[in-house]
């Protein structure tokens, strides 16, 4: 069976990435979506369970870097600095709840450590 395109492009970009650590990688993508949407001062979806670190500064919109590859994908996506759309703001929102499930799903099927 040949992949189909994701609707949703942060899921789209995890899927076609390493998954030889499945529950690494949507670890990463699920917290790198958490954190962008928390930069922006949008709502981080409650399962995901974010909170900032009480020993990092919270960052701005203007001041983040992003740290990893998942991310500036993210935070590119979003596209801030050229007009931070709410369907975009949705998009990684879903992209963080269906990360949960899939977290969920490997700690239940032993892939978690």
């Amino acid at each position: 069976m040949k992949n189909r395109p994701n609707k949703n492009y942060i899921l789209q970009v995890m899927r076609d990435g390493d998954m030889s650590d499945p529950f690494g990688t949507a670890m990463a993508w699920g917290f790198a979506c958490a954190e962008t949407l928390a930069v922006v001062g949008a709502q981080v979806p409650p399962e995901l369970g974010y909170r900032p670190s009480p020993f990092v500064r919270v960052e701005t919109p203007e001041t983040y870097q992003p740290e990893s590859y998942e991310d500036e994908v993210v935070w590119e996506y979003l596209g801030y600095d050229s007009g931070l759309t709410l369907s975009r703001v949705e998009d990684v929102q879903f992209a963080g709840r269906c990360l949960h499930r899939y977290i969920e799903w490997c700690v239940a099927a032993g892939k978690d450590y």
